[in-house]
This record gives C-alpha cells, sequence and structure tokens, in this order.
C-alpha cells in the first residue's frame, strides 16, 4: 500500500498542475472499504474557495492521472475524490456536532 505523505505530495501536485488557480489547503487521504468490500481510497482535497467552472471539471482527469500514479505503485485501491472549500468543510463541521 502507498503511504499516506506520498498519496498527499502527489495529489497535491496533480491538482495544482490541472487546476492552477486552486489553492490547496490541505488533503486528507483516508483508507476506506467501498459498497463492494473493496479497499478503496476516499481523498478530501480541501480549498480556499472552489475553482472556475472550466477547471472544477478537469476533476476527472486528476483522478485519472492519480489512479495511474497508483497503478504504478501496485495500488489497485480506487480513489474518492471530493473537492470542498474552507468554508463547506466549516459547515459540515457545525453539523456533525
Amino acid at each position: 500500500m502507498t503511504r499516506g505523505e506520498d498519496i498527499k505530495a502527489e495529489v497535491g501536485t496533480i491538482v495544482r498542475r490541472n487546476m492552477p488557480s486552486v489553492d490547496v489547503v490541505r488533503i486528507d487521504p483516508k483508507p476506506v472499504t467501498d459498497s463492494d468490500g473493496e479497499p478503496s481510497l476516499r481523498i478530501t482535497v480541501v480549498v480556499r474557495q472552489h475553482p472556475p467552472r472550466d477547471e472544477s471539471r478537469k476533476l476527472s482527469d486528476v483522478v485519472d492521472q492519480f489512479r495511474t500514479w497508483l497503478a504504478k505503485r501496485d495500488d489497485d485501491r480506487f480513489p474518492y475524490f471530493r473537492l470542498i472549500s474552507e468554508q463547506e468543510e466549516r459547515e459540515l463541521q457545525q453539523t456533525d456536532s
């Protein structure tokens, strides 16, 4: 399995390459089990604010490039990405309390 720190670094690189206007605050990778019982990754990318719509569409490119990176490391987990703003994260934390 690929280390969390390596995942954070690579996701950051890929996001910045594909979505240059994005100001990444934090990347949280978490190993999870999907609905089929398969090992997966939930990757939350917290950004200052959402990118413009044309850049937001590039999230699928981020997923594809990251899956390729994982495969080269013999890590077959599927990554589920979530891109949220700091504001959305604060709102989610308030509803969890």
